[in-house]
């Protein structure tokens, strides 16, 4: 049989959701992460949401998160541009006709960023992207010197900016 056993968890979540808009300026805060850097389970964060997503409602982020694109493509450009008008619910190809029911901008495009200021991934692995993706056939071939980047060991911790369609890959990141 099994053994039932108590463990102590805590969790935190400060929900600003429609009730403060974040637009320029300075954000400071002090976390202490939880467990061990080996321990897997966890993946403590501390991150900013864009305030048309509501973190605990699916159905807020579909086609909102992490999209943030404010320009409409022509037809002929949609590929180049992850099909704009089907991936992001508030789209710059709307016209006024969609966006007057809703107070919003005709012609600009909205989204549901995510900030993670300290993003932690507790482990003891590290990820192989060639084996795990392009060996199987998931993803393409890329440049042998490429993996080295695409290749993460955990324990790790991180900082991102995540929006789509995001940046060319090669662009300059700084």
């Amino acid at each position: 049989g099994w053994e039932a056993q108590q463990r102590g968890y805590t969790t935190q979540m400060l929900q600003t959701w429609n009730k403060f808009c974040y637009t320029e300026g300075v954000f400071e805060l002090s976390v202490q992460l939880p467990g061990r850097a080996q321990q897997s389970g966890l993946w403590p964060a501390a991150w900013l949401f864009g305030n048309l997503g509501r973190a605990t409602s699916i159905i807020s982020t579909e086609k909102l998160w992490p999209w943030s694109y404010d320009h409409c493509p022509d037809i002929a450009d949609e590929p180049a541009n992850q099909y704009i008008r089907e991936q992001q619910r508030i789209n710059a190809c709307l016209g006024a006709d969609f966006t007057e029911q809703y107070g919003l901008n005709p012609n600009q495009g909205r989204g549901a960023i995510e900030i993670d200021i300290i993003e932690a991934m507790p482990g003891n692995i590290t990820f192989e992207y060639k084996t795990s993706k392009v060996d199987t056939g998931k993803c393409d071939v890329l440049p042998d010197e490429t993996y080295a980047y695409i290749q993460p060991t955990l324990p790790m911790v991180a900082t991102s900016l995540q929006l789509a369609p995001g940046m060319p890959q090669w662009a300059d990141q700084r």
